[in-house]
């Protein structure tokens, strides 16, 4: 079930990240702290977001797996069928 307040939060901090980062690129002085913050908050975003995507998608992925694991199963069947027919 995907999560709408995870996915809202972390994109929140992928926005912030990305605006301190911008913010920074276009002002002539340059902070380092500001640009490690704002790396920081874009790169926790990203993380979240990924793991957050991944956890949505765990079951299609786990159903499809598992329908090709039946999948060679009947293969395998007919195989040993056709094989015991010939003898």
């Amino acid at each position: 079930m995907v999560n709408i307040k995870k996915q809202t939060v972390f994109s929140i901090l992928i926005a912030i990240g990305a605006i301190i980062l911008l913010y920074d690129i276009a002002t002539e002085n340059e902070m380092v702290e500001l640009k490690i913050g704002g790396l920081v908050l874009l790169m926790v975003g990203l993380y979240g977001a990924t793991r957050q995507w991944v956890d949505d998608n765990k079951k299609e992925d786990t159903s499809a797996t598992e329908n090709q694991n039946e999948a060679s199963l009947i293969d395998e069947t007919q195989d040993q069928e056709e094989g015991n027919k010939k003898d």
